[in-house]
């Protein structure tokens, strides 16, 4: 079922447990027992209508991507701490920073761009 689809049902559903909620909450002056059923019908609105909430947040993800300029070298990422080579697909932005986990020795490190003057 599609994300809209879902979402519409989900809201018909609610609008229609809402409505026979009210017709109940009248209709309790004839029988007190019916508030118990309108109590009922708005606690399940509750239930429905939070996970509902709950599976609308969407993860976003940021992709960055660098475009270098011909005849630049790329130099290959060691761990400074055991020296093992990093796949330059491991490195993650965490907080501004590029940042890279060695799969050798399990040490982060940032990697830092240090000036070639």
């Amino acid at each position: 079922m599609s994300r809209d689809l879902k979402s519409t049902v989900i809201l018909i559903v609610s609008f229609v447990l809402t409505f026979l909620a009210v017709l109940y909450l009248l209709a309790a002056v004839y029988n007190p027992v019916r508030i118990i059923i309108s109590s009922f019908l708005i606690l399940l609105i509750f239930i429905i209508l939070t996970f509902y909430q709950k599976s609308k947040k969407a993860k976003i993800e940021i992709t960055q991507e660098i475009e270098l300029p011909s005849g630049v070298e790329l130099e290959e990422l060691k761990c400074p701490y055991c020296g093992a080579s990093i796949d330059p697909n491991r490195i993650q932005i965490i907080d501004g920073v590029p940042t890279v986990r060695c799969k050798y020795c399990g040490r982060s490190f940032q990697i830092v761009e240090e000036p070639k003057w």
